[in-house]
């Protein structure tokens, strides 16, 4: 979630196990916002408590939020979807 306008506005695609790294870090930067998590995984508990805004598509990701920038976390064989 955005804090303030300063802040850079990230997206994360891919929740899995690399996915929630990247996550716990950017949850504990500062001046750095998780604008959104695309994940096809509706159930994942820890993405359902962070109350961060939840996509399924990067389309839906992009058009939704502001972003300065994505890290993709997905496994590499759908890195192209």
């Amino acid at each position: 979630m955005i804090k303030s306008f300063n802040d850079i506005a990230i997206g994360l695609v891919g929740p899995g196990l690399i996915g929630l790294r990247h996550l716990d870090i950017l949850l504990e930067a500062k001046q750095i916002a998780v604008s959104g998590i695309v994940s096809p995984n509706r159930n994942n508990k820890v993405v359902k408590s962070s109350k961060i805004p939840q996509f399924r598509s990067v389309k839906a990701l992009i058009d939704t939020t502001r972003l300065d920038g994505v890290i993709i976390a997905s496994p590499t064989q759908v890195h192209f979807e």
